[in-house]
Formats: structure tokens, sequence, C-alpha cells
């Protein structure tokens, strides 16, 4: 079957029955979709690359949905069942790529692990592990009676390395203590909020461009009653809040509060900022809005001369150096903020 668009893709996808076949691990290319096993709906990102030791093919993958990056070890004589439907190469704004998961060598009391599902019916991301000063502690269920037990930083690594095993469910995410929490939708972070924090107004993404508005919350004695409206469906129809598939659709989730969940946000207007007031050690949320937005912490921030630029560099949450160019619109959102000898930002005006 001639590829298709990444739209036509997912439409040909919803349906149980759609068609699937065998095909030789090494003819695998990029836009075939896996039809089975529990690897079904992740797609292949690269060509196939035989692994010299174990003689091996390494295909590249990632969930429809966007996640972690991912290598699928087969047989070179495997025969994995892929969907007759395809797309050609796909990019990062189609399925995105969540960076990887880094756990310091000295975690801090309450750093916690979030796992963002595939596929999930409800609204909340809870964590699933919280480092208590020596372990981390399961955090799956709001009850201490049904918890697993802890594990050391070593297991926990291991839990969260990169690999198709560790991706089964979803992408995992690192919320340090004493920083604002976030969480990824279609790839890009954005603010994390408990229910205690949600206002009328907010807006809950959902993969696949879902969005829904906050239309009031109320607290009583059980916790908090949240409602909300659809202004945009999620694309990943069947995927998420599977009652609530039309635009204008009412949500009304029940939050206790014992499980701590978290609702990815839209950021406020107030809490956009421009380059400009960033210090030198602030955690941000860089460049909100575009393509290219990710979380970082701030090396140096400096001012084109002449032209109306700001450079941001600084290092990703997976260690990477970054380089940002905005303009001088607010379009950083401040995770935790580092104090500087008399509270001057660190903007020089030179050409980087």
């Amino acid at each position: 079957m001639d590829p298709v668009s990444f739209s036509d893709l997912l439409g040909l996808l919803r349906f149980p029955n759609a068609e699937s076949a065998p095909i030789p691990a090494a003819q695998l290319t990029p836009g075939h979709v896996l039809a089975s096993g529990s690897f079904e709906r992740y797609v292949v990102t690269g060509l196939p690359v035989p692994e010299q030791r174990s003689g091996l093919l390494a295909v590249p993958i990632r969930h429809l949905h966007g996640g972690h990056a991912a290598s699928l070890y087969l047989s070179p004589d495997a025969e994995p069942y892929v969907y007759r439907a395809r797309t050609g190469r796909v990019s990062g704004l189609q399925v995105p790529v969540i960076p990887r998961v880094h756990i310091p060598d000295a975690p801090q009391v309450g750093d916690r692990v979030v796992l963002q599902h595939y596929v999930a019916h409800r609204l909340g991301v809870r964590a699933v592990r919280e480092f208590t000063g020596e372990q981390w502690e399961d955090r799956t269920s709001p009850d201490a009676a049904d918890r697993g037990r802890p594990v050391s930083t070593a297991v926990m690594r291991e839990e969260v390395r990169p690999s198709p095993v560790a991706s089964l469910r979803g992408w995992y995410v690192y919320l340090p203590a004493g920083q604002r929490p976030y969480l990824y939708a279609d790839g890009a972070p954005v603010l994390a909020r408990t229910a205690a924090s949600l206002t009328g107004g907010d807006v809950v993404r959902l993969p696949g461009r879902g969005a829904l508005e906050v239309q009031d919350v109320r607290a009583h004695a059980d916790g908090r009653t949240i409602r909300l409206r659809v202004l945009q469906p999620s694309v990943h129809q069947g995927r998420h809040l599977v009652w609530a598939s039309r635009e204008g659709d009412a949500v009304e989730v029940e939050d206790s509060g014992r499980s701590g969940l978290l609702y990815p946000c839209e950021p406020r207007t107030d809490e956009l900022v421009p380059a400009s007031e960033l210090n030198v050690g602030d955690t941000v949320i860089a460049a909100y809005g575009r393509s290219y937005s990710h979380v970082a912490t701030v090396d140096g921030v400096w001012r084109q001369p002449v032209r109306a630029y700001m450079h941001v560099h600084a290092t990703s949450v997976d260690g990477r150096p970054t380089r940002t160019q905005t303009g001088f619109e607010n379009r950083y959102v401040i995770l935790r903020r580092t104090a500087v000898a008399c509270g001057m930002p660190a903007v020089a005006a030179h050409t980087p």
C-alpha cells in the first residue's frame, strides 16, 4: 500500500479490524506501524541497523502518541506484523520525542518520577515513585497497604531506562522537589497543576492536540469536583476520554486529593516572562509555544545588538547544551528561580 498522510493513517487505525500483514524485519521502513504483540501501535522511525555482537536488527521505534525514543531488537529472519496502512517518514511534530529521564546521583527528598500513559481514560497523572532520602517509595496507589516495596536509585534508573520494555506504558518525567512540576503535551513541556491550583479558564491538555477548558472547581468534604468543556478533541480517538469526543462535550472529574494527581495545563498569561528577566541558574520552560520548546537550566542570556533578538544558552534536562532565540515577547515559564547577587538578571549585550 502506498504511504498515506499521518492524519489518514490515524483514521485508518481507528478501526479494530484494520488490515495487517507480516513483513521481513529487514524490510521495515520509517512509517510502518507494528500491528501485534506488546509493541502494537509503535511506529518505525528509522531503518533497521545490524548489531555486530548479537546479529540482531535494531529497529528505531516510538509510540504513535509520542514518547521516549527506543530500539526494538529483532532476528533478521523475524516477520513482525505491520498495518498495511503506513505513512511516510515521521517527524517529531507528528510523533513527539520526550527527553530521556535523568535521575541524579544524589536525589533530594521529595523528588518524584511520574508516568504519562499513552492511553488514559481519565484525567490526572500521579507519581509512580518518590524519593524518601534513602529509597524510592511506590506511589502508584493512594493506599499505603497496596503499594509495592521501595527500591534503590540503581533499580529506579533501570526501571525508567529508555528501552522498549520501559516504554510499554508511556513516558517518564522527573520532577525535582522545590520546583514547579511540569508534564508533556504533544512533546512540549507544560505546567502541571493539582486540582487545588486549577481555576476557571485554565486549559488542560491531552495528547493529540486535545484541549479542555476548566469551567469551575468545587471543593467539598471528599475532595474537589472539576468541571471542564472540550475545546478540541484528541486526534487519537478512542484513546483519551472516550465519553468526551466532540467539541463542547462536558467532562466532570472527581479528585480526592489523596493521589496527588497532576494535570498538564497551558501556562496563564501572567506566568510567561521575557528572556530579559531570566537569571543564570533558573530552571525554565524555554520558548513556550514554539516547536523547539524544552525544559532547561539557564547558563546565560544575551541580547543581540541592533536586532531585536534574545539568545538563551542553557542545559536541557537530559544534559544537552541548547540555545534558544526569541524576540522580546513573553516566552519563558520559570519553574525554579535562582537568586542572583544584587538581584540583577544575567543579561549581556553582545553577539553570542
